[in-house]
């Protein structure tokens, strides 16, 4: 899709997870500038934004980044936010992969309530230890993984998307890529 490592690559994670939640993506657009880091064109600062099939359902995800801004992370010079807009309230995902603030890793505003929930597994090399042993019980146990391969082909269409909005500054519908 000539993407790049953060909003093709590390995105497909993220818009995994925004699937997961809200189920089929409609639409996409997104701002996607570059920098240079070390003599390699990494996709970021940027912004992507989309509407679910389902109504009144729509998210964005943005992910900053400077060869002078001092991200804290384990993994990445990121500091990524997920927030997922749904009828009855907001999910805000914190610092996938950088810990650029103290906010807690999950915040769900419902009903008028603001819940933080500090105390869970959000350490971003678990999604990897926990996805690696889907795959092995799928292989040897031969139950289902949990995400088919069409779903998997659907969130690369997701991060698609994205990349030829930004690049056509326009709105893309998931349904135009096939």
């Amino acid at each position: 899709c000539g993407g790049g490592p953060c909003i093709f690559d590390h995105g497909y994670h993220i818009f995994s997870l925004a699937k997961f939640l809200l189920g089929p993506v409609e639409e996409v657009f997104a701002w996607i500038l570059t920098s240079e880091v070390a003599r390699i064109e990494i996709d970021r600062p940027a912004i992507v934004c989309w509407r679910h099939s389902a109504p009144r359902r729509v998210g964005s995800w943005e992910t900053t980044g400077s060869t002078e801004l001092l991200v804290p992370s384990k993994y990445y010079t990121n500091d990524e936010r997920v927030q997922i807009i749904g009828e009855k309230g907001i999910i805000w995902i914190n610092h996938c992969s950088g810990q650029l603030t103290s906010d807690p890793p999950l915040v769900l505003y419902r009903d008028g309530v603001t819940t933080a929930y500090h105390d869970i597994e959000s350490d971003w090399g678990a999604s990897f230890r926990i996805g690696g042993r889907d795959w092995h019980d799928h292989l040897l146990e031969g139950r289902p993984c949990e995400m088919t391969p069409e779903e998997g082909l659907d969130v690369m269409r997701f991060a698609e998307a994205a990349h030829i909005a930004s690049r056509e500054n326009r709105p893309v519908r998931l349904a135009e890529l096939g």
